[in-house]
C-alpha cells in the first residue's frame, strides 16, 4: 500500500502544520490536520485516509481518550480501515499495549526526527 492521504490528529497546531508541510513536500502525500479526536472520527468516513497519525500526549492531556478512539476505529466498518499510528512519549508498557489492544496498528516514540517519522509512515 502506498500512502496517498494521511490524517494528522493532535492539539499543537505548530507541530501539526510542520508535519503536514513536511509530508506533503517530501513524499507527495496529501494531509489533513485536525485538533480533536471527535473531528477525526467525523472526517474519516469523508476522506478515507490511508493512515491516521495520532499525537497522543497533547490529546490525552486535554482529556481525550486515544485508546477509545483506536477501539472506535476498529469497530467501525470501512471498506478499507486506515492504519492507525499512535505517537507518544510514554514509556509505560501497559499504556502502549492498551493502544495496540484497542486498535492501534503501531506505536512510535514522540522523539523521532522528521525524516525517520516520514520513513516509518511510508512503510505502513
Amino acid at each position: 500500500m502506498s500512502l496517498q492521504f494521511v490524517l494528522l490528529v493532535g492539539r499543537d497546531p505548530d507541530k501539526l502544520n510542520a508535519m503536514q508541510a513536511f509530508l506533503a513536500e517530501e513524499a507527495i502525500i496529501d494531509c489533513l490536520a485536525l485538533q480533536s479526536l471527535p473531528e477525526a472520527s467525523q472526517s474519516i468516513p469523508l476522506y478515507l485516509p490511508d493512515l491516521v497519525l495520532v499525537q497522543a500526549d497533547e490529546l490525552e492531556a486535554a482529556g481525550e481518550d486515544v485508546s477509545g478512539f483506536c477501539g472506535h476505529l476498529r469497530d467501525q466498518f470501512f471498506e478499507q480501515r486506515p492504519v492507525v499510528v499512535v505517537q507518544t512519549s510514554t514509556m509505560d508498557p501497559e499504556q502502549r499495549i492498551a493502544y495496540l489492544v484497542n486498535g492501534a496498528d503501531d506505536i512510535l516514540t514522540a522523539q523521532l526526527v522528521d525524516e525517520e517519522l516520514r520513513i516509518r509512515l511510508l512503510v505502513h
